[in-house]
């Protein structure tokens, strides 16, 4: 099963025996097929470096997951316990109502 290439070099070695060998080839004009291949190469060149940049994203993201994974259960629990203490939670700051005049 092939695999997907992961580095420069991998890239570049198929692509220059191909592109010799069409150079090479006498019955068509190469001009075209040779300007493909280096499309190709510099497209596969920017996914690399595409990939590369959302890996690290990736994992920088999973890490400030972790983070946030370890504070969940504070947070939660502490919404528990100002849920519990309904409508008094708020009167104990106030001073209490007047009537007017």
């Amino acid at each position: 099963m092939p695999q997907t290439s992961s580095t420069k070099q991998e890239i570049e070695a198929p692509s220059s025996p191909i592109r010799d060998k069409v150079r090479r080839h006498r019955s068509s004009s190469p001009a075209s097929i040779v300007e493909v291949l280096d499309q190709f190469r510099k497209g596969a060149k920017s996914m690399l470096r595409s990939q590369a940049l959302f890996t690290n994203r990736a994992a920088e993201l999973e890490g400030k997951r972790g983070c946030v994974a370890t504070r969940e259960p504070q947070k939660k629990a502490d919404f528990k316990k100002r849920k519990t203490l309904g409508s008094t939670s708020r009167r104990i700051g106030r001073a209490p109502r007047r009537p007017l005049e």
